[in-house]
């Protein structure tokens, strides 16, 4: 949906009156990114005065209110190599905890933002010496955390700086599901009692001007129940000029509050999960459907204009498609290399779709949100363009299949020769979903763990019949598991919509006949303190090959019950883990299980596939185990070279 506001925006503009004092200095004009970008003298961020230097109080930036706290962010430019000595001390003067840049360091081969932090190690600004302790690479943004420590002083401070790297070149996202995620996260990461949170885009007043009044109206949104953009934003300008600047940022304002409100908050920790999904289970009132049904309502009100099939709808091209309503994003379609003189041989109704995270370096995992039973990896591959999704291939566009591969190197590289792994998921039934998730999950464990063994870096390519249903089943719970396994919290809802933006009617069902009902509940049992982790093992550095599905016909419910799952098993370099109740993880005593909720095993076990047969029989809370070689994990999967331990 998007939304056209000319009116309010004009009247925004004639209504604001430019300021000039407190920046018209000529000392201090080498100081900002834009000469106009004046500011307002009464909201001017002051840094402490040198008594030795004159002007040195000064730094292009501003408080901005939030909804009910005052000086709530400060609004900056991206620190130019002349002033991060002032930008470090800035954040160090007003005690700030968290730093949100808008912008990419380059965008169109220009300039938006220098560096102003170490690549590695440790640098100074000025007085302020900043550690970078760790990154985190997303694939639509980037978490870095830092050290900082004053020349003279003793103490030492951590500062999280979250970078949005999915606002484009140029205009604004065309959908506001990743930035919602972004915002939430570094919401959720900002401590209560921190300063301002430090806002930069480039100049610092469109993109900046966004991320604070989204935020400051879901705040209000939350309180009040009701909105004011208009005079939000009109109150931003009298506290720093221009901020949003165009119309289509004052738009994608709307568009992000709708979304918000339309979707809500469907990120639930993972200790929660199950309970979560019994209560979607139910019947909603009023509604006579169930939670898990309106979810998925909410998914299909968005849709997409033709507009958007460009190449998928030319004559060349359509009968290539296997149903002539699921075609590939032109945004996100992949491109064959063109054949000279031959009419559309650049394209095949395919879609590259983004995993969870890029990279990792010097891992730590984010506060608070974190799943404390799982061990940072190392080395995680690029996760931007992570898989393929594609429909199974047609007897006309079988050589384009193939050459999508080689081309994309969905494959595993040897010289000049490629070898690609199959895997064929045979246990999925012709209607409705299998009956347990567990399989399916051993599946999935599988062909990441194949890929990660064999080092490929290409995407992974999934198909079932259009592209869209199983194949919207397998990349929806590998990001979910992979997000649970850094993060410990579940968001089904918004991995589908995500996915969404990238490919139509990706996951196309929600099964309305199956009751989601756990093994143990379904003996009469209560639900172990296990539930809702489910997927222990293989959540070690994901990626994989060719994963082949079958027909048409998935669902939600199979996803909630996936996660549900509690199948333990093990892959190379990861121990096996189980959750249980404690925050914080135990090595096991197989003679003196930690807690009531464990029973214990007769004795130790002497191999691991006796372990394995142990843990299907009890609950047991285990972080690590030394030594523990690799399972052959069983299951209605078929794969070329089959690793067994």
């Amino acid at each position: 949906m998007s939304c056209s506001m000319p009116v309010d925006h004009t009247v925004i503009d004639q209504v604001h009156l430019l300021s000039v004092l407190g920046a018209g200095w000529d000392k201090d004009s080498g100081l900002s990114y834009w000469t106009l970008m004046q500011q307002e003298p009464w909201t001017r961020t002051l840094l402490l005065l040198s008594t030795r230097i004159v002007g040195s109080d000064y730094i292009n930036a501003n408080y901005i209110d939030g909804y009910r706290k005052q000086n709530a962010y400060i609004a900056t430019q991206g620190p130019l190599p002349e002033t991060f000595g002032d930008f470090w001390r800035m954040v160090w003067e007003q005690r700030s905890a968290t730093i949100v840049m808008m912008t990419k360091l380059e965008e169109k081969s220009r300039i938006k933002c220098d560096q102003y932090w170490p690549g590695r190690g440790a640098d100074t600004y000025g007085m302020i010496q900043v550690t970078l302790l760790d990154t985190i690479e997303l694939a639509t943004f980037c978490v870095r955390t830092f050290s900082l420590h004053k020349n003279g002083s003793s103490e030492k401070r951590e500062v999280r700086q979250f970078q949005f790297t999915a606002w484009p070149d140029h205009g604004v996202p065309e959908y506001p599901t990743p930035f919602l995620a972004f915002l939430r996260r570094v919401k959720t990461c900002n401590p209560p009692d921190a300063g301002p949170i430090v806002v930069h885009c480039s100049a610092g007043v469109g993109r900046t001007g966004c991320f604070i009044v989204i935020d400051a109206m879901l705040e209000r949104i939350k309180h009040e129940k009701t909105v004011d953009i208009y005079g939000h934003v009109t109150l931003m300008r009298s506290q720093r000029n221009y901020m949003v600047q165009t119309e289509d940022q004052y738009s994608f304002i709307h568009d992000a509050l709708l979304e918000a409100v339309a979707c809500g908050n469907t990120e639930v920790p993972a200790r929660n999960l199950y309970s979560y999904i019994q209560k979607l289970a139910q019947i909603e009132a009023r509604e006579h459907v169930t939670g898990m049904e309106l979810e998925f309502k909410r998914l299909a009100n968005s849709k997409a204009h033709t507009s958007r099939f460009i190449s998928a709808n030319l004559p060349c091209n359509k009968f290539k498609n296997r149903l002539v309503n699921i075609m590939p994003y032109e945004s996100t379609r992949v491109c064959l290399q063109p054949i000279r003189g031959v009419e559309g041989s650049d394209y095949i109704n395919a879609s590259f779709i983004d995993g969870y995270s890029l990279s990792m370096h010097f891992p730590k995992l984010l506060p608070m949100q974190c799943c404390p039973l799982t061990p940072p990896h190392f080395g995680l591959p690029r996760k931007q363009k992570a898989y393929i999704a594609t429909q199974g291939p047609l007897a006309e566009t079988t050589e384009d299949f193939w050459r999508m591969l080689w081309e994309n190197n969905s494959t595993i590289v040897d010289g000049q020769s490629r070898t690609v792994r199959q895997f064929q998921f045979t246990d999925w039934p012709e209607q409705g979903v299998p009956k347990s998730g567990e399989g399916f999950i051993d599946f999935i464990g599988q062909v990441h763990k194949t890929k990660e063994q064999f080092g490929q870096d290409g995407p992974i390519s999934v198909h079932c019949s259009a592209g869209v249903g199983r194949t919207g089943v397998f990349i929806t719970l590998s990001i979910v598991l992979e997000r649970m396994r850094y993060e410990g919290v579940v968001d089904i809802f918004q991995t589908v919509k995500m996915l969404r933006t990238q490919r139509p009617a990706m996951v196309q069902t929600e099964d309305k006949e199956r009751e989601l009902q756990p093994p143990e509940l379904a003996v009469g049992g209560s639900p172990s303190p296990c539930w809702g982790w489910g997927l222990w093992g293989f959540l070690g550095p994901f990626p994989a090959h060719l994963a082949f599905l079958g027909a048409e016909g998935e669902e939600m419910q199979l996803l909630a019950q996936a996660l549900c799952t509690p199948t333990p098993h093990c892959c190379p370099g990861v121990p096996l883990l189980l959750p249980g109740p404690p925050e914080t993880p135990a090595e096991i005593d197989f003679q003196n299980p930690p807690g009531p909720w464990c029973q214990p095993l007769a004795s130790e076990p002497s191999s691991s596939q006796e372990l394995l047969s142990g843990l299907a029989q009890h609950s047991l809370h285990i972080s690590h185990i030394p030594n523990m070689p690799q399972l052959h994990i069983p299951g209605p999967w078929k794969g070329g070279e089959q690793q067994k331990g």
